[in-house]
This record gives structure tokens, C-alpha cells and sequence, in this order.
């Protein structure tokens, strides 16, 4: 009891400091009427911890609601400017204190905890499960007293921007445009898109508005301009011009094909079609590779390399309890030419318009997942053994495909590797991962038969019909695969280029550099 009575006494102190804070907020309100976002949306802490400042909203005020606190949408990644909310931990009525889980919410690269900084009781959840959210929107609601949680069941943030939760009807808050003009029509034998479905899900739409796509389908702009115009006078002013036109010409459309359907025409409808949802993490890759492939001036090198040696050295850590991949060996080997060759370990700077050196051989792996592509950081990857580097890829991907990386095990590194060999891809070029200066597509494993170099103990890898004298022309069957460079031309030159894949090639077929170099 004396507990309760303590944390009471605490919360309600915690009221009356956030009380204070917005008398003196309201000294403000010209200056942040001008800077909407520094009251409203809020922001992000370095290192992904929620900063949000309390306030109480003028509208808030005017209904005379008790003192609150709205949490807004946390940046949990370095790159993260929106999100989705995955789930939340919290429901409305429950006590919550610092360090509790409020939900789960999945970043550009990985889903991640979102904890609390500060106790209450949660009043009010602003958007469902599954909803996107920018950084800094306003979505729960926190209050001192358990009592006062059933009145925020018609809370709506004032001033909320287009895209926010809509209210229940009947709870008297006024949304729209402040113009009156006609509502959108429906039209209940329109088809509606699932992404068209969704948004109308999110906005509260209960029926389809006029759809000015193909053959009336409803479209992701016709629910947009929906929302846009909805809760005005229907019978104010005339329909908007746009609507207008877009209902005539749908007119027009349905009533030619109803027409040739009754002359007995056999119109192609087409093929039916689903829309994908886009996660967050494939928007990010769009977007990346994008600007990839528009600002970096790409230049391409391949070499292909004898994969024989490297096998047999396999075979025998195998023998001795100790697995490594093909892979692995790649990655030690590009870690240690990039210490060969320190200017290939060095990336292009935009804001000083100069080449810097990265401080460490930090190499990224490209791990494939159902939500998209990670790339993991092994770092220190030219200080650590095969066997060392064989763990870390592992842990690494298997947190990848649990969707448990952390920022710090994803964001940065010098240079990556991607390979598609198990795919039976012999060879290609990939795209290079801003702000690195380059990036190593590894091909497949595949037989050739070439004419045998002779070195005097008849040569090595296969099994040819030479007579090995050392005077090689003999024929042999050996193992190579092809790697190609994808680098920035702002960072590397031929002579780096070169140089770089040569110490790649002589890596790989020396296992001895590779086991203890």
C-alpha cells in the first residue's frame, strides 16, 4: 500500500511539471505555429531512443481533457525517416513504466523494440497494427490516472495532417478541407484494388469512392482524394470540376462497353492482378540502388580464379571438425587484398568531393531473406582466421533471417560481396552499396579443361593426359570460378582495379595465405 501510495504521489507531481510546461508552451504558440514539427511530430535521439516532448494540444484543452502525454514515432535506425508498426505490447487501461516494451516496430532493416521513457497509463492508441508511420507522428496517448482513460476515446490530435487515423463517427471532431464542396460518389459494383482497400481501411472509408482507373477501377489517388474531401456539406456548391470530368469519363467507358457486350462482343478483360504490399526495408533498397546506379559512375573488371587448391584445403579442415565455405574463403581473401591494397579500401566523400580512407576493413556480406537484401558487417575481417570469420557469417545470417540485426551490425562497412553461385550463376555484375567504393560478384564453381602449365611435378588439379615433365601442352580438367568488381570510378582507377582483383586471384589460390596470413 505505501508503494501505491508513493507511485501516486509521484505521478501526480509528473502531472503538474507537465502542466507547467505547457503554460509556458503557450507563451510560444506564434513561434511554433511557424515550426509545426517541433511541437507536434517531435524527433529522434542519437542511438534510437524515442525523444518526444509532452504537450497538451489547444484542442485538447478546449475539451477539457485531463493532462496527458502523446508518445510520438520513434527512429530506431540511423536511416530511418518512416516505418511500420509492426504490433503493439500495450493495450488501452494498462500501467506502463520506463523500459517496458510499447511495441515492435519494424525499421528499414530489422524489426526492433520500442521502449518506454516514462510511466503512465495508456489512453489511447493513435494507429492499428500493420500501420506505416513517419518519424515524429503522434500515436499513443499516455495519462497519470486510471480514471481518466475512458476520456480519451474520441482523442484526435489537433491539426493532424492528411494520412492520419480517422475518428469514430460521432465524436465531433470536424475533418476535411475548410472549402465545402460535393463528396466523392460510390459506386458499389467498383472494383477496389487491395493497396486502394487497404488505404481505405486506414482512413475509415466504408465505401468505395468514384474510380477513375482502368475500367473503374478504384485507385490509390481516388481513395487520397476521398479522404481529402470528405465530412464537407453534400449539398454545397458544385462538384468539383476533376471529379466531375472523372465521373463522365468513367461513364463514357462503362457505357461502351456495355454496349459491345450487348452486341455480343468478346472483350478482353485481361488478366487479374494483385498489388504487393512494399515493405519498408524493399522501399530502401529502391531507393538506394536508384541513387546507385544515377550518381555513381560504375566501372566493371573480372578475373576468374582456380578454385582446386582452396577445395582440397576444404576437405581437409572438414576431415578435422572444422567447416568453412567457398564463401568464407572469399571473404578472407578480399579482406586481405584490401589490406594489400589500402586505396581500394577507401570510399568517395560528397560533402568534401574527395576520396577518404576507410579506418578499418569492415567487409559486408549479402544475406538474401524474405523481406529483402542485408548486407552484415564483418568487422576487422583482415584480423580475424577463416574459421573466425566461417562463425561470424553464420551468427550474422541467422540473425538476418530473423529479422534481429542491429543497426551496428548492418550500417557502415568498407566493401561487400555478394554471391550468387549456389544459384548456378556463373557470373555478374553488382550494384555498388553507397558510400562504398566497391563491391565483389562471386559466379560459380565450374569445370574447364585447359592446357596444363608445366612446373615440373606435372602440374596441379586434374586429372590430364600430359606426361608431366614440366614441359607442359598437356590437357587438364580444373575448377575456376569468375568474380567481377563493380567499382566507383570517383574511387578507383584501372591500376586499383587491377591490382585489387590480382591480389583477390592470388589469395585464393594459395590456401596458405589464407590459413595464416
Amino acid at each position: 500500500m505505501q508503494a501505491q501510495l508513493v507511485s501516486r504521489k509521484v505521478r501526480q507531481v509528473a502531472s503538474l511539471a507537465r502542466q507547467l510546461r505547457v503554460v509556458s508552451d503557450a507563451s510560444l504558440d506564434v513561434s511554433s505555429s511557424q515550426q509545426p514539427d517541433a511541437v507536434s511530430r517531435g524527433g529522434s535521439a542519437p542511438g534510437g531512443r524515442c525523444h518526444r516532448r509532452s504537450f497538451q494540444s489547444s484542442g485538447a484543452r478546449e475539451e477539457g481533457l485531463p493532462a496527458h502525454t502523446v508518445l510520438n514515432f520513434p527512429s530506431l535506425s540511423p536511416t530511418m525517416s518512416s516505418g511500420t508498426l509492426v504490433s503493439w505490447n500495450v493495450k488501452i487501461g494498462q500501467l506502463v513504466a520506463p523500459g517496458d516494451v510499447l511495441a515492435e516496430v519494424e525499421t528499414d532493416k530489422a524489426t526492433l523494440a520500442w521502449e518506454n521513457q516514462d510511466d503512465g497509463y495508456v489512453a489511447k492508441l493513435l494507429v492499428e497494427d500493420g500501420a506505416g508511420v513517419e518519424v515524429g507522428r503522434g500515436v499513443c496517448v499516455l495519462c497519470d490516472e486510471e480514471e481518466d482513460v475512458g476520456k480519451f476515446e474520441g482523442f484526435r490530435l489537433a491539426g493532424s495532417v492528411e494520412g492520419s487515423p480517422a475518428p469514430a463517427a460521432g465524436n465531433g471532431v470536424a475533418t476535411g478541407s475548410s472549402q465545402p464542396s460535393q463528396p466523392i460518389p460510390s459506386d458499389g459494383l467498383q472494383r477496389v484494388g487491395p493497396a486502394a482497400r487497404n488505404l481505405m481501411a486506414a482512413h475509415g472509408l466504408q465505401h468505395a469512392p468514384l474510380g477513375t482507373g482502368p475500367r473503374g477501377v478504384v485507385t490509390k489517388e481516388d481513395v487520397l482524394f476521398a479522404v481529402e474531401h470528405r465530412g464537407n456539406d453534400a449539398d454545397g456548391g458544385d462538384t468539383p470540376p476533376a471529379v466531375a470530368a472523372a465521373a463522365a469519363a468513367v461513364a463514357d467507358t462503362r457505357a461502351t462497353r456495355d454496349a459491345g457486350d450487348a452486341m455480343g462482343e468478346d472483350e478482353d478483360e485481361g488478366p487479374e492482378y494483385v498489388d504487393i504490399p512494399t515493405t519498408n526495408m524493399r522501399k530502401v533498397i529502391a531507393r538506394r540502388l536508384l541513387e546507385s546506379k544515377t550518381t555513381v559512375p560504375h566501372m566493371y573488371a573480372s578475373v576468374d580464379i582456380l578454385l582446386d587448391d582452396v577445395l582440397r584445403m576444404r576437405k581437409t579442415l572438414a576431415a578435422a571438425g572444422t567447416k568453412v565455405s567457398v564463401n568464407d574463403c572469399v571473404l578472407r581473401a578480399v579482406a586481405l587484398a584490401l589490406s594489400e591494397v589500402p586505396a581500394a579500401n577507401a570510399f568517395w566523400d560528397d560533402s568534401s568531393q574527395s576520396i577518404k580512407p576507410s579506418p578499418a576493413v569492415d567487409v559486408c556480406v549479402a544475406v538474401a531473406t524474405e523481406g529483402g537484401l542485408f548486407t552484415p558487417i564483418v568487422k576487422d575481417a583482415n584480423n580475424k582466421s577463416l574459421s573466425q570469420i566461417s562463425a561470424d557469417v553464420r551468427r550474422l545470417a541467422t540473425k538476418a533471417k530473423e529479422n534481429k540485426l542491429l543497426p551496428e551490425e548492418y550500417v557502415g562497412g568498407s566493401f561487400s560481396v555478394s554471391n550468387l553461385g549456389m544459384f548456378g550463376v556463373e557470373k555478374f555484375s553488382a550494384i555498388v552499396n553507397p558510400p562504398q567504393g566497391g563491391i565483389l560478384a562471386v559466379g560459380g564453381g565450374r569445370q574447364v579443361v585447359r592446357v596444363r602449365v608445366g612446373d615440373g611435378d606435372g602440374g596441379g588439379g586434374g586429372d590430364g593426359d600430359g606426361d608431366g615433365d614440366g614441359s607442359g601442352g598437356g590437357l587438364e580438367t580444373v575448377t575456376e570460378m569468375t568474380v567481377t568488381l563493380s567499382a566507383d570510378g570517383r574511387v578507383y582507377d584501372g591500376e586499383t582495379a587491377g591490382a585489387f582483383l590480382a591480389a583477390v586471384k592470388r589469395n585464393m589460390e594459395d590456401p596458405i595465405r589464407l590459413s595464416i596470413m
